[in-house]
């Protein structure tokens, strides 16, 4: 009746105390804290702009630099340790940071305009054009995710490497 190393039982069992112990909050640090903590702020700040209808305001243009602060402190530290990995997990990493630092740039190119320069809808400005850029850059690292779980992915065709060329010419 005792488990051993191969008894699919066993891992049932260390998988459930695994999922146990994320349960009981034992393995959340200070980081993971403070991340969750700016998040719930941040979505209490824009209900308190869409309830009171202030989306003219500085409080609005000062909301759009914090919702861009977690996408690029996150695709920093996240581009920082992909250089340290292997394989392809290391270049999916490093495009999906790289779409997450040009999110949040953005947003903080957006802000600028706002609340610096006092244009209140900069479009099209330097901003769209990084938000723009996030997309192909996160859709090469979806690429690269779908490889690393055994996908191959190819482009066949002359008319369809061509096509899509011009299709990402276009969307930029």
């Amino acid at each position: 009746r005792g488990s051993y190393v191969g008894s699919s039982r066993f891992y049932r069992r260390a998988s459930l105390n695994s999922q146990m112990k994320f349960l009981k909050f034992e393995n959340i640090n200070i980081a993971t804290l403070i991340v969750a903590v700016f998040y719930l702020t941040l979505i209490i700040w824009w209900a308190f702009i869409q309830f009171f209808g202030v989306t003219d305001s500085s409080i609005n243009y000062l909301y759009a630099f914090f919702y861009g602060l977690l996408p690029a402190i996150t695709g920093i530290y996240c581009f920082i340790k992909s250089l340290k990995q292997k394989d392809n997990i290391k270049f999916t990493i490093m495009f999906f940071s790289l779409g997450l630092i040009f999110w949040g740039v953005g947003e903080f190119i957006w802000t600028y305009y706002n609340l610096i320069l006092q244009v209140a809808v900069p479009y099209p400005s330097f901003a769209d054009a990084l938000f723009i850029l996030s997309y192909p850059i996160c859709t090469i690292a979806i690429f690269f995710t779908a490889r690393l779980v055994g996908l191959d992915i190819t482009v066949k065709g002359k008319f369809f490497k061509f096509f899509s060329v011009i299709f990402i010419f276009l969307v930029v």
